[in-house]
C-alpha cells in the first residue's frame, strides 16, 4: 500500500484568524492568507518557501527547456525513425516518427515517413489515412510534395483504383521533372509502369518506362532504381509476354543480388516471390517452395503483411495448381483474411477471384459463379483482369450446362479494347466451342475463323493458340458427325502439343489438354460403327497411331520430369555448333513466318523446335541422373515386339475421359479392348481393394475375405476381356503398364472363384510393372547390362536400420534382421545400426549388382520429390535419402529391393489428377539412377512377416529370373508355406495382405 501522510488533530483545528496559533512545520506548508493584523502580516504570509520557489522555478525552466528543444528532439527521432526504416525495422521507425510528431505537430516529413511505413509494412489503410488527408493540404516543398504523391499513388494502385493511381503517379513524375531530381523521377516511373501492366495490360508502354528507368539508374549510380526496374521488367516478359527464362537470368537474378547487397530485405523477398513463381511455370514446385520459404522469413521478419498475403496467395496458387483444392483454398483463406484487413484491395481481388477457380474445381459451379459476380469494380477499375474474370464466369456457366449465359459473357469479355491478342485468340475459339455446343454451326465457323486470323499476326509461336484451334474443330467435326475430320484436326493439335513445353501456362489449355487426349484416345480405341475391335489378324492402323502416341506421352513424361531435376538453358555462345546451328535456323524461320504465312515454311520451324530439343536433351544426358530419359526414347512397335519373348505379353492401360482401354502387345500382335468400367468407378474399386486387403480384421491372416468380391470385380473388369478375345492366349508372363491410379493396384490379388476358393492372377501369370513399353527394347538392355557387370566388384550390400528418429515412424524390430539375413544368400556385405547411414549408400551402392534397404519410408503426395528413405544421419547427411538425392547415385544395380511401406507409391509430377501419366516416387528415383529393375511394396507391410518374404524371394532369384522369382514368392506364400512363430503358434502368411503389395518395376529377365 503507498505511503499516505496523515494530518494531526491539531493542524485540522487551527483558526485561520489567528496566525500565531499555527504552529511552525504548518506554517511553512500552508497556503498564505491575507488577515486583518494589517499589511506587514499579509506581506509575511505571501512570503513563499525556498523548496516551493526552486520546485517552481525548476518545472519553468524545464517547460522552457522543452519548448526549446521540441524541434531538435523532433528532428532527433526522426533521424532514428529514418536509420530504422533503412534497416527494415518498420514497426519501430513508425513508432519513433510518432514521437517526433508528438514533439512537432506540422513536422509533414514525419506525416509522410509515417504513412511510407505503414505502407512498407503493407498495411495500406493505416497508410491512406496518413497520406490521403496530408495529400489535400498545401506543401511548399516540392520535392517532398512528388515524394508524397508517389506514395499516394502506390496506395492507390493496392487499393485497386488503377486511375486515380496513375494520376498520382503522373503529377509526381512531373514534380520531379521541375525540380530536376533524376532519383525521384525514375522512382516514380517504376511505379507507374506497374499500374499500367498489372491493371491495365499495358505492357509496351509499361517497358518504355521501366527502360527510362533503368537509364536513370544508371546514369546517378542508384542501384536500387536500377534494381527495381529490372524486377518490374522479369515480371512483365513472365505475366504478360510468357517467357520464363529471360525473366529468370535477365531480370530476376540481377535484382536480387543487388537488393542482397544492398540490404534491401523487402524487395529482396517480393524477388524471391517472382522467382519461385518462374519455378512453378517450370513445374518444378520445390524449387518454388525453396524460393517462397526464404520468401516467407524475410516478410516475417520485416512485417510485411501485404507481402505475407501475396506468399499465402502465391502458395494457394500452387496447391490449385496441384489440383489439390483443400490446400489451396485454406491458403486463399489465409491470404484473404491478411489482406482484407490491411485493405489490399489488389491481391484481395485476386484471391477471390481464385477461390472461385477452386469451387470451379471442385464442381462447386454456383458457388464460384456467386463470387465471381461480386467483382463488379475489377471490372470498371482493371480491364485487363476483368476480361479473364468474366471469360472464367463464361466457363463456369458452360461446365453447369448453361450454353446461352456462357456465350453472353463470353461476348462481354470479348468487348474490352485491349491489345491482348493472345486472350482474344482462346476467348474466340471458346466462343466457337459454345456455338458448337448449340449446334450453331456458321458461328461457330465464324468464330473459329477469326481466332486463325489473329494468330496469323503473331510472331509464328504461339503454339498454344493452334492447338486450342484444332481442338475446337475437332469438336466441331464430331458434333456434325464428320469423324475422320474430327479426328485428322486431333492428330494436328497432338502432334503441335508434343512441342509445346510451356503449354500449361496458357490460362486456357490446361483442361483443353487433356480433352485433347480423352478425345483422340477415344476416336482411336473405340469400335468404330460395325467394326470389330480385337479381332483382326494384323494391327489396326488406329491401334498402331494410339500405341505411338501413348508411348511419346510417356517418353515425355520422363522429359518433363528431367525438367523438373534440373533447369537448364543452353548458353548459346558457347553451345555445341549443332545446337548454335538449330537456333539460327529457328531464328532464320521464325523471320520468315513474320513476314509471310506458310504451312511449309510452319512445319519446317516446327521440325526445327524438334530438332533443337533433341540436340539440347543429348546435351544433359550426358550427366548420370538423365541415363533413364536416353534409353527411353519412343520406340516403334517393331523394336517393343522382338524384346518380347513368346511367352510374355505387355497390357498398356489408357484412360480417355470416363472410358477405360488397353493396348495388348505380344510378339506377333497388337490388340486395342475397350474395358466394361469407368474411371470413377474402376478408381473407387482400387481405393477400396486397398484399404480392405491392408485393414483386415483377422489376427491369423486367414479367415477375413471381404475383399474378395472387389478383387474379382476387379480382375473381371480389367483382365478377363483380353482373355476372352484371345489376346492374353499362350501367355504365361504378363508385364503392366499402368496409368495413374492404377499404379496403386496390387495386381497380383485379383481374383476369379474357383471352386470353394479365390485364384488369384498371381497364379496364372508371372507379373512385372514396367514404367513403358519402349522400357523393354533389347537395345537398352544389351547395352546397360554389359556395361553395368563390367563395371560391378561386388554382389550385394544390404541396408538395415531398426532405428527411427521421427515421432510418426516407430522404430522397426525385424530390419536389422532382415539386412543380415538377405545378405547371407548371396555372400554380401552388410550395414546396420549407425552403419546403415545415408553417406556409406551413397558411397558403395555403385559397386554392387544387389541393393537392399530394409528401413522407413516417406511418400509426399504433393511434392514426390520430397519422398524419401530414412537412413542414419552423419556429418555430411541428414539421414532422409530424398528422390532428388538418389538421382544423383548413379547405379549399376540389376535390383535395388526397397524393404519399406509404400515405397512403390508414385504420384504425379504435375500434381494433375490420377489419370496423368507423369509420375515420380522413389522407384522412378531409382530406375534414373541406373537401376535395372527395383522391387517395392504398395501398400504398409508387416516388419516380420517381410523378414520372410525377402529370404525367400532371394532363395527363388539364385536360379530364377526377377519376375519368376517374385512370384514363387508370392504363391509359396498363398499356400501357406511361408509361416512364422508369433505367441507360440505359427503364423500363416496367406492373406495378400502379406505377399500382393510386392511389385517388381523393370523387365522380366
Amino acid at each position: 500500500m503507498p505511503h499516505t501522510r496523515l494530518e494531526s488533530s491539531e493542524e485540522k483545528s487551527t483558526n485561520l484568524n489567528d496566525c500565531h496559533s499555527v504552529p511552525k512545520r504548518a506554517y511553512k506548508e500552508s497556503t498564505p492568507v491575507v488577515t486583518d493584523s494589517g499589511l506587514k502580516s499579509s506581506r509575511r504570509m505571501n512570503i513563499i518557501s525556498p523548496k516551493w520557489r526552486f520546485r517552481v522555478i525548476s518545472v519553468l525552466i524545464l517547460m522552457i527547456s522543452l519548448a526549446l528543444a521540441r524541434e531538435p528532439l523532433a528532428q532527433f527521432f526522426f533521424r532514428q525513425g529514418a536509420q530504422a526504416k533503412t534497416e527494415w525495422r518498420l514497426e519501430e521507425a513508425a513508432g519513433h516518427f510518432e514521437r517526433a510528431l508528438f514533439l512537432k505537430g506540422d513536422f509533414v516529413e514525419a506525416r509522410v515517413e509515417r504513412g511510407i511505413c505503414h505502407q512498407l509494412r503493407g498495411d495500406f489503410l493505416s497508410s491512406q489515412r496518413v497520406l490521403n488527408e496530408l495529400s489535400q493540404e498545401t506543401i511548399r516543398d516540392t520535392a517532398l510534395r512528388a515524394r508524397l504523391l508517389n506514395a499516394v499513388g502506390v496506395n492507390r494502385f493496392n487499393a485497386n483504383e488503377p486511375d486515380a493511381a496513375i494520376e498520382a503517379h503522373r503529377h509526381s513524375v512531373d514534380l520531379a521533372r521541375q525540380l530536376g531530381d533524376r532519383r525521384l523521377e525514375g522512382r516514380g516511373l517504376i511505379d507507374l509502369s506497374r499500374v499500367l501492366y498489372h491493371s491495365k495490360g499495358q505492357a509496351d508502354a509499361a517497358l518504355e518506362l521501366l527502360q527510362q528507368a533503368l537509364l536513370i539508374g544508371h546514369e546517378t549510380g542508384d542501384e536500387l532504381i536500377e534494381a527495381d526496374a529490372l524486377r518490374n521488367t522479369g515480371v512483365v516478359y513472365w505475366w504478360l509476354k510468357g517467357e520464363l527464362d529471360r525473366p529468370l537470368d535477365e531480370y530476376y537474378e540481377p535484382a536480387l543480388k543487388i537488393y542482397r547487397r544492398r540490404n534491401d530485405l523487402r524487395s529482396a523477398a517480393i524477388t524471391l516471390t517472382n522467382i519461385g513463381h518462374i519455378h512453378v511455370g517450370k513445374g518444378d514446385y520445390l524449387e518454388f517452395l525453396k524460393y517462397q520459404n526464404e520468401a516467407l522469413e524475410i516478410k516475417r521478419r520485416v512485417g510485411d503483411l501485404a507481402g505475407l498475403s501475396d506468399s499465402y496467395s502465391a502458395l494457394g496458387h500452387l496447391y490449385w495448381g496441384l489440383e489439390n483444392y483443400k490446400r489451396a483454398s485454406e491458403y486463399f483463406e489465409k491470404g484473404l483474411e491478411v489482406s482484407r484487413r490491411i485493405g489490399y484491395r489488389l491481391t484481395q481481388n485476386d484471391v477471390e477471384t481464385q477461390l472461385a477457380k477452386v469451387y470451379r474445381g471442385l464442381g462447386e459451379f454456383d458457388r464460384a459463379i456467386d463470387l465471381l459476380k461480386e467483382l463488379p469494380d475489377r471490372e470498371r477499375h482493371t480491364p485487363s483482369l476483368a476480361k479473364y474474370r468474366i471469360a472464367y464466369l463464361a466457363e463456369c456457366y458452360l461446365l453447369k450446362g448453361e450454353p446461352q449465359l456462357a456465350l453472353q459473357h463470353i461476348e462481354r469479355a470479348l468487348k474490352f479494347e485491349e491489345s491482348d491478342p493472345r486472350f482474344k485468340i482462346g476467348a474466340l475459339i471458346f466462343q466457337g466451342q459454345i456455338y458448337a455446343e448449340l449446334s450453331v454451326w456458321q458461328k461457330a465457323s465464324e468464330s473459329l475463323a477469326r481466332a486463325v486470323e489473329i494468330f496469323q499476326t503473331l510472331d509464328g509461336t504461339y503454339w498454344d493458340g493452334e492447338v486450342l484451334y484444332h481442338v475446337a474443330e475437332a469438336g466441331l467435326a464430331e458434333r456434325q458427325g464428320k469423324r475422320a475430320l474430327s479426328l485428322h484436326h486431333l492428330l494436328e493439335a497432338a502432334e503441335i502439343e508434343s512441342h509445346v513445353l510451356s503449354s500449361d501456362e496458357n490460362r486456357f489449355l490446361r483442361g483443353q489438354k487433356r480433352q485433347l487426349y480423352d478425345r483422340l484416345f477415344t476416336l482411336l480405341l473405340e469400335p468404330a460403327p460395325n467394326g470389330d475391335n480385337t479381332s483382326a489378324a494384323t494391327p489396326r492402323t488406329e491401334d498402331v497411331k494410339a500405341f505411338h502416341l501413348v508411348e511419346q506421352l510417356r517418353y515425355r513424361a520422363f522429359r518433363n520430369f528431367v525438367a523438373q531435376i534440373k533447369d537448364r538453358k543452353p548458353d548459346l555462345p558457347t553451345a555445341k555448333p549443332k545446337e548454335a546451328q538449330a537456333v539460327v535456323r529457328i531464328e532464320r524461320l521464325s523471320a520468315g513466318l513474320r513476314e509471310r504465312e506458310s504451312p511449309g515454311l510452319r512445319e519446317q520451324l516446327r521440325q526445327a523446335y524438334s530438332d533443337y530439343e533433341d540436340l539440347v536433351l543429348q546435351s544433359e544426358m550426358e550427366q548420370k541422373q538423365y541415363r533413364l530419359v536416353r534409353e527411353a526414347r519412343p520406340a516403334e512397335l517393331a523394336s517393343v515386339q522382338k524384346a518380347l519373348n513368346a511367352e510374355t505379353a505387355l497390357v498398356e492401360y489408357v484412360f480417355a475421359g470416363d472410358k477405360v482401354f488397353a493396348l495388348v502387345i505380344t510378339r506377333s500382335t497388337l490388340r486395342s479392348a475397350t474395358l466394361p468400367v469407368s474411371t470413377p468407378n474402376l478408381s473407387a474399386k482400387v481405393k477400396l481393394l486397398r484399404s480392405m486387403i491392408f485393414n483386415g480384421r483377422s489376427s491369423s491372416g486367414t479367415s477375413d475375405s471381404d475383399w474378395q468380391p472387389v478383387a474379382e470385380d476387379l480382375r473381371r473388369v480389367l483382365i478377363e476381356p483380353l482373355e476372352q478375345a484371345g489376346a492374353l492366349k499362350g501367355v504365361r508372363r504378363l508385364g503392366l503398364v499402368p496409368s495413374g491410379f492404377l499404379h496403386d493396384l496390387p495386381f497380383a490379388a485379383l481374383a476369379r472363384s474357383e471352386e470353394e476358393r479365390a485364384r488369384f492372377l498371381i497364379e496364372d501369370y508371372s507379373i512385372f510393372y514396367t514404367p513403358s513399353a519402349t522400357y523393354l527394347t533389347s537395345e537398352r538392355f544389351l547395352n546397360r547390362l554389359t556395361d553395368a557387370a563390367a563395371s560391378r566388384s561386388g554382389e550385394m550390400i544390404s541396408f538395415g536400420r531398426d532405428e527411427s528418429d521421427e515421432p510418426e515412424l516407430p522404430p522397426l524390430q525385424f530390419a536389422a534382421e532382415e539386412a543380415r539375413a538377405v545378405a547371407s544368400i548371396f555372400g554380401g556385405e552388410v550395414r546396420t545400426g549407425e552403419r546403415a547411414s545415408e553417406t556409406e549408400l551413397k558411397q558403395q551402392s555403385q559397386r554392387f549388382k544387389f541393393i537392399h534397404l530394409a528401413t522407413h519410408a516417406v511418400s509426399e503426395t504433393q511434392m514426390p520429390l520430397l519422398s524419401r528413405l530414412k537412413l542414419q544421419g552423419t556429418r555430411e547427411d541428414d539421414g532422409a535419402l530424398s528422390v532428388r538425392e538418389i538421382l544423383e547415385l548413379g547405379l549399376k544395380a540389376e535390383l535395388v529391393t526397397l524393404g519399406a511401406c509404400r515405397t512403390g507409391q508414385s504420384f504425379s509430377s504435375s500434381g494433375g489428377e490420377a489419370k496423368e501419366l507423369d509420375r515420380i516416387g522413389l522407384i522412378e528415383a531409382f530406375l534414373h539412377a541406373g537401376a535395372e529393375n527395383v522391387l517395392a511394396s504398395l501398400l504398409p507391410i508387416n516388419d516380420r512377416s517381410t523378414t520372410e518374404f525377402m529370404k525367400a524371394f532371394y532363395q527363388n532369384l539364385r536360379s530364377q529370373s526377377k519376375a519368376d522369382a517374385l512370384a514363387a514368392t508370392q504363391r509359396a506364400m498363398l499356400r501357406g508355406e511361408l509361416s512364422y512363430i508369433e505367441n507360440n503358434q505359427p503364423l500363416q502368411l496367406t492373406h495378400p495382405r502379406y505377399w500382393a503389395p510386392f511389385i517388381l518395376v523393370g523387365d522380366y529377365r
